[in-house]
């Protein structure tokens, strides 16, 4: 393992993102790749971002699919191909929990914002955000109405 956590994080972020369209990737898997016992893994993961591994590997996936949503015309079901979840229900599910927003409204709702506040919601780079970091807060997305 790395010495410090914040290199085990990047070592698990790449480790993500090479795989992040494969939805069987699997937990197991990831502890194979790093050397660590799913309870090494699940600990430090714990205590360095406060998510469980499950649940880290998910947000993963979904600040990419935010990533494709904002930047490409990606369909829906492609963009849910691409980081893994292969049930759209599910996906939008986890993303509406994510970002308080359903994939298509919240693509609609960045394309109507002025230029000025795409900022707040576009990833810094071109790859996802660290999961470590929290997503922008914009109240527009969390207060507005979504019809479904």
């Amino acid at each position: 393992m790395p010495t410090s956590e914040s290199q085990f994080v990047t070592k698990l972020d790449r480790l993500l993102d090479e795989n992040l369209d494969d939805p069987e990737f699997s937990i197991d898997r990831i502890c194979q790749a790093l050397g660590l016992s799913r309870s090494q893994l699940h600990r430090v993961l714990k205590e360095h971002t406060s998510f469980s591994t499950s649940r880290y590997i998910r947000r993963r996936r979904l600040l990419k699919a935010r990533h494709l949503l904002i930047n490409t015309n990606l369909r829906i079901s492609e963009i849910c191909d691409q980081v893994g979840i292969t049930n759209y229900q599910n996906f939008s599910t986890y993303f509406t929990e994510e970002f308080s927003a359903n994939p298509s409204d919240f693509r609609k709702t960045y394309l109507n914002l002025p230029e000025a506040e795409h900022h707040e919601l576009a990833p810094a780079r071109s790859d996802p955000e660290t999961v470590s970091q929290t997503p922008p807060h914009n109240p527009s997305l969390r207060h507005q109405s979504w019809s479904r």
